[in-house]
């Protein structure tokens, strides 16, 4: 997909994008890093998920390539935006 791919499905309605917290850190490759960056760059995302099932295993994605401090404070709003949803 590109970027007017996802403009196309958030103008016809597709309105919760969730982010996948392993995508930022270049862990899938760097397109989908690449896609990640813009997709939280242009506030398309309202949730984010893991699929970590063991911290260990995943370790490394996190240490391959620090996320910006913009970056991180958009984490942060979706990471709040789960709370107020799943846990409130």
């Amino acid at each position: 997909m590109d970027k007017n791919d996802y403009r196309k499905l958030k103008v016809d309605g597709f309105l919760f994008f969730q982010l996948n917290l392993l995508s930022p850190t270049g862990y899938y490759g760097r397109q989908v890093r690449e896609n990640t960056e813009y997709l939280l760059n242009n506030d398309f995302y309202t949730f984010m998920e893991t699929d970590i099932h063991s911290l260990e295993s995943h370790r490394q994605a996190f240490n391959i390539k620090s996320l910006t401090a913009k970056l991180t404070d958009r984490i942060n709003v979706l990471i709040e935006n789960n709370r107020q949803v799943f846990f409130n």
